[in-house]
C-alpha cells in the first residue's frame, strides 16, 4: 500500500533526531519512525548537493551590474533530494541521505527540515556544499545556470552514509543512487553490490559517468539514464538517428546487468527492456508547451518506482505512466509542476 503523508526528519548529528537502535529512550520523533519504517520505503543517494538560488534579470550582459527583480528563490537541489520529493508527493515514503559541507550545506539542511521532505541521513563533509544560480530573463523566460565547485566523498564518508543507510533500511526497500558523485572511486560499486545484498535491497540507478560505468556492471532491478548519458558511456557521438539510438541502447543492453533499462529522449519517445524480452519504444504524450523540464526525470524515476516497485504494475505500463506525468510536469517551472490528484489519477493511486 502507499503511505500517505511523510516521515519525520532524522538528523543523525544531532541527539535530538539521532536513531540509533543501541538508544535505550526514545523521542516522540524516533517512536514515529520505528512505526513508519514497517512500511517499504525508497532510500535515494545524493553525492552531490546543491544549494540554489533562483533569480529573475530585466537583461543579462558581462561587464555590468545587473540587479535581481523581486525576491530570490532558495531551493535544495541534488538529483536524490528531487526523487525523495517525487516520492513524497506521490505518497511512498522516502529517506535522503546527502552529504553536506560549511554554512551552504547546514543552510540546506535547514531548508530541508522545513520543507518536511522526509527523512534525512546527512553526512558532513569538509569545505562548502556547492551553490548554484539560475538567472531568469524576464522577457523571454531562457534561464542560465551558474554552478560552483563540486567536493570529493572521501571514502570514510561513504563508507558512514552506507552504513546509515543499512541500520535504517529493511529487506525489500528500495536503494536508488542519483546524480553525480564528486570523488567516485572504483570500489565504491562493490560496496554498494554487498550493502544490497547483504539487507535484500532493491537497486535503481539513475547516474552518469564513472559511477554508471561500473554500477551498470553489477546486479540492479533498474538503470534509467538519458540519450546524451547512453552514447557518453559508449564513447560515441551521437549521429541524432532513431537508428543510432536503438543500436546504441541494444549494444548497452548486453553490458547492463539489471532487470530493466529504460532510456529517455526528452520529448521522444524512449526505449524500455527488460530482461528477457524484446525492447520497447513508448512516446511519451504531446503537451502544448514545454517551460521546464527540470526535476522531470527524477519524477519520473520516482513514478516507476512507485507503479513497479510498489504496486507490481508490469513494467512497460508503469513507465507509460510514469512518462506521461513526467512530460505533464515539464509544462510547468516547478520541479513538481503536476497536481497530486492529477498525477495519482494518471497512476491509478
Amino acid at each position: 500500500m502507499a503511505f500517505q503523508g511523510f516521515l519525520p526528519f532524522a538528523h543523525f548529528s544531532s541527539k535530538k533526531y539521532c536513531l540509533s537502535p543501541s538508544s535505550k529512550k526514545r523521542s516522540k520523533t524516533q517512536k514515529c519512525f520505528a512505526i513508519i519504517c514497517r512500511v517499504r520505503k525508497i532510500f535515494t543517494f545524493t553525492g552531490n548537493l546543491l544549494a540554489e538560488s533562483r533569480a529573475r534579470f530585466a537583461s543579462h550582459k558581462t561587464g555590468e551590474t545587473v540587479r535581481a527583480i523581486g525576491e530570490i528563490e532558495f531551493q535544495v537541489g541534488g538529483k536524490g533530494v528531487n526523487v525523495a520529493r517525487a516520492a513524497n508527493f506521490l505518497g511512498i515514503p522516502a529517506a535522503a541521505a546527502i552529504f553536506y559541507a560549511g554554512f551552504a550545506g547546514r543552510r540546506c539542511l535547514n531548508a530541508l527540515k522545513e520543507e518536511n521532505l522526509g527523512c534525512v541521513i546527512p553526512v558532513e563533509l569538509d569545505g562548502e556544499t556547492r551553490e548554484g544560480l539560475v538567472c531568469v530573463d524576464d522577457a523571454t523566460a531562457i534561464e542560465t545556470t551558474y554552478l560552483g565547485s563540486d567536493i570529493p566523498i572521501p571514502g570514510h564518508k561513504f563508507d558512514s552514509s552506507l552504513q546509515k543507510i543499512s541500520r535504517m533500511a529493511s529487506s525489500g526497500d528500495i536503494l536508488a543512487f542519483c546524480g553525480s558523485c564528486p570523488g567516485w572511486q572504483k570500489g565504491y560499486a562493490e560496496k554498494i553490490r554487498r550493502l544490497c545484498a547483504k539487507k535484500n535491497l532493491r537497486l535503481c540507478i539513475d547516474t552518469y559517468s564513472a559511477p554508471l560505468a561500473d554500477l551498470i556492471r553489477i546486479k540492479s532491478d533498474l538503470v534509467k539514464i538519458n540519450r546524451r548519458e547512453l552514447f557518453s558511456l559508449l564513447g560515441e557521438e551521437d549521429p541524432h538517428t532513431d537508428a543510432a539510438f536503438e543500436s546504441a541502447f541494444e549494444r548497452l543492453s548486453e553490458i547492463a546487468d539489471t532487470h530493466c533499462l529504460a532510456a529517455s529522449d526528452g520529448p521522444n519517445p524512449a526505449i524500455l527492456k527488460v530482461r528477457g524480452r524484446k525492447s520497447v519504444r513508448l512516446k511519451p504524450p504531446k503537451i502544448k508547451r514545454e517551460i521546464s523540464a527540470t526535476g522531470c526525470g527524477d519524477l519520473l524515476l520516482a513514478a516507476f518506482i512507485a507503479q513497479n516497485m510498489f504496486k507490481n504494475v508490469p513494467e512497460e505500463t508503469a513507465f507509460k505512466r510514469a512518462l506521461k506525468v513526467a512530460s505533464i510536469s515539464a509544462s510547468s517551472p516547478n520541479i513538481i509542476g503536476i497536481t497530486r490528484e492529477r498525477a495519482r489519477e494518471i497512476l491509478k493511486f
